[in-house]
């Protein structure tokens, strides 16, 4: 049986727990004896104790019905229900013990001991010395005590010897098996694994066992490689039924800069399963992650690539829309920042179109907030530079420089002022390299737009004796620069606004800011019985000829209405909280978009609901209706049972299902997962997977 390290130092260390701990001696004479007679032999230096014994030592309390303590030949022989508590509340019980003058080495005999943490090891007999320890017939478990002190735990770890080899530092096992519920149903001859003070060794770690429809039933057992202080290798080959062996390899590298990793994916197969190119025999997968310090350069490093767009998605890594790879580097100083990055995108479920940005190299931003203030207000200064490179379409390198300064002036009359300016300067080139028919003879190289904000709120508060109430009405005039020769900018043609509760009474970039009124009011109730709600309304008015896209919300004249509505109630051991957000068409009040979220929760069970409608044009060329549930009851001390559900209301069909049922103790976690996978995607078909994951705590596990 193969084991985590982490689940290695674990065994080892309760192994050695074993032993009387030689690592609590100390030189302190702080020494007490009692008992109900004692009796003294000055010529043979021994010490006679019968009836309740007990001794304090180093720290140690031992207890018996008998102790003879030969001093001279540094020997303690204590029977009878002998007892050896650490300061640490590790318990030691035993029909004898014999022990040197420090209670550090000696013999143990049908002995048990209770560690900290509740877990038990039984053995015939233990023996330290200074070179190591010898364990006989030993019994392991971290299972809670029965009743029934004949019962057998759920599970133990058996083994006829273990011989602890200090020098080495190796636990050696013999003839070692698992019993579950009594039944032996793993056995290992011999079995060795590091001792408790080794931090790293090369070795096995937990194996994994999967069964999935490309791969059939299989199984993985990573290799760590321990190669250096400060580097190791974690080769992991994974076997199965029906492909080639696929193996994952993980790198990991400190050095005086900082650390970074690298894992690399390999498998040779043509399984159209597994492969969008049947051309294409070898897959490979690539990622790497790093973050340095130079000098006062803080860097991050993140590059994700493979020979397959859908790669990481038919090796079940990772099921994300675009692999990105990036650079990026940050020096932080007064009041602000410096940052230089590198971009590389590649799409995975989407055609290459020529708006699609395949590299941005590079992207330099520097940001500065001005200590003092300026005309009462804070003043922040943006600066960037930036290329974007497309392999359709045009490349475009552009500078931009902002300035927003904002001022917030004291209630008068109950009525809170805040004045906003955005200032924006840009200058672009167009690489005629990659030239086609997007580019126009109008197009810009140097614009600059400005946008100006004066927002009024007048809150209102009512208090009673069993809740309080707030009224907020709220009003914002923007004023904006025609921005009308910012259409003629390739890829940047219509605004890229949303609009939200939180996004009404926020100035926009000055290029994508139109002249508006906006007004909103919004109320909030917070009773003493548990009762919480808050309710906005808002709509934006449109000053200028600006043309705005059905997604944004704003629209050419009138926005739709903004509305955001919450609800919660709680008692003493129940939360119930309800959130709405709705956006409506104001010429026929039909509903654009609706999401909501239900939830609830009470000891020991959870369910959460949400729904989501978007009409068409919202977010696609199609509405999009989805809903998703969520569950989580626990039945018992033992039991919980979680469950998820996400269906596509609109096609009236599940996109994912899973239901894991789990049984934790103290001393063992049962999981055993159902789950299916409805999406179809180039040649991804739906797939239904079972998992049972099995984990001895402080052991490790199966899965």
């Amino acid at each position: 049986m193969f084991y985590s390290r982490s689940a290695n130092l674990i065994v080892a260390m309760l192994m050695f727990c074993v032993a009387l701990p030689a690592y609590a001696q100390t030189t302190a004479q702080n020494n007490a004896l009692e008992a109900d007679t004692l009796s003294f032999d000055d010529g043979q230096s021994t010490i006679k104790a019968d009836g309740n014994v007990k001794i304090e030592k180093n720290g140690q309390t031992l207890s018996a019905d008998k102790v003879i303590w030969k001093q001279a030949d540094d020997e303690m022989n204590a029977e009878g229900n002998v007892i050896l508590r650490e300061p640490d509340g590790t318990l030691t019980q035993a029909q004898r013990m014999v022990l040197d003058n420090q209670l550090s080495e000696g013999e143990i005999y049908t002995f048990r001991r209770t560690l900290t943490n509740q877990a038990r090891l039984q053995a015939d007999s233990a023996v330290q010395s200074d070179e190591g320890l010898l364990l006989k017939n030993v019994g392991y478990t971290a299972c809670p005590e029965c009743e029934d002190p004949n019962a057998k735990p759920f599970w133990q770890l058996r083994a006829r010897k273990i011989n602890y080899d200090k020098a080495k530092q190796d636990v050696i096992y013999n003839h070692m098996w698992l019993e579950v519920a009594g039944a032996p149903v793993f056995y290992m001859p011999y079995f060795t694994h590091p001792g408790p003070k080794v931090v790293r060794r090369s070795g096995f770690l937990s194996p994994r066992i999967e069964s999935n429809k490309a791969f059939g039933f299989g199984f993985e057992t990573p290799y760590y490689f321990d190669l250096a202080p400060n580097y190791d290798v974690t080769l992991t080959p994974r076997i199965s039924e029906k492909q080639e062996p696929y193996l994952v390899g993980h790198w990991r590298h400190l050095i005086a800069a900082g650390t970074y990793d690298i894992t690399t994916y390999a498998h040779q197969s043509d399984d159209p399963l597994l492969t969008s190119d049947p051309d294409e025999d070898l897959n490979l997968g690539f990622e790497a992650k790093g973050n340095f310090a130079l000098g006062q350069w803080q860097t991050e490093l993140v590059v994700k690539d493979a020979n397959d767009d859908l790669f990481f998605r038919r090796y079940k890594i990772d099921d994300k829309d675009q692999m990105e790879s990036k650079a990026v580097t940050t020096r932080y100083i007064e009041n602000g920042y410096i940052r230089i990055a590198a971009h590389k995108y590649r799409s995975v479920l989407n055609d290459q179109t020529d708006e699609t940005v395949d590299d941005i190299l590079p992207s330099v931003t520097h940001k500065q907030d001005f200590a003092n203030p300026i005309a009462g207000g804070q003043l922040t200064m943006t600066n960037q530079l930036s290329h974007d490179r497309r392999a359709l379409g045009l490349d475009i390198t552009s500078a931009k420089s902002s300035f927003e300064w904002t001022r917030e002036f004291a209630p008068r009359h109950g009525v809170v002022w805040e004045m906003q300016n955005l200032l924006q300067f840009d200058a672009y080139h167009y690489d005629e390299e990659a030239s086609d028919p997007i580019q126009s003879d109008n197009a810009p190289h140097a614009l600059a737009a400005n946008s100006i904000s004066l927002k009024a709120s007048y809150p209102m508060e009512k208090l009673a004796p069993s809740h309080n109430q707030t009224l907020t009405p709220q009003a914002q005039l923007v004023l904006a620069t025609d921005n009308d020769r910012y259409q003629d900018v390739p890829y940047i043609t219509s605004p890229t606004l949303d609009l939200t509760r939180a996004s009404l009474f926020q100035l926009a970039a000055p290029n994508d800011e139109a002249s508006r009124v906006n007004l909103g009011v919004s109320h909030g109730l917070l009773h003493s019985r548990g009762v919480e709600t808050d309710l906005f309304i808002g709509q934006s008015f449109n000053l200028s000829d600006s043309d705005y896209s059905l997604a944004s919300g704003y629209g050419d004249s009138s926005s739709a209405y903004v509305v955001q509505g919450n609800l919660a109630y709680q008692t003493a051991d129940a939360k119930m909280a309800l959130t709405q957000n709705l956006r409506i068409d104001p010429s026929d009040n039909s509903t654009l978009r609706n999401q909501v979220n239900a939830s609830y929760q009470r000891a020991g069970f959870g369910a959460n609901v949400d729904y989501s409608f978007f009409a068409a044009g919202q977010t696609a060329a199609e509405s999009k209706k989805e809903q998703t549930v969520t569950m989580n009851w626990q039945m018992n001390d033992y039991w919980q049972v979680e469950a998820l559900n996400r269906r596509d209301l609109r096609n009236d069909r599940d996109v994912l299902s899973s239901l894991d049922f789990v049984y934790e103790d103290i001393c063992t976690l049962v999981r055993v997962s159902f789950s299916r996978d409805y999406a179809e995607i180039d040649n991804i078909e739906p797939e239904t997977s079972i998992g049972i994951t099995f984990v001895l705590k402080t052991l490790g596990g199966t899965e």
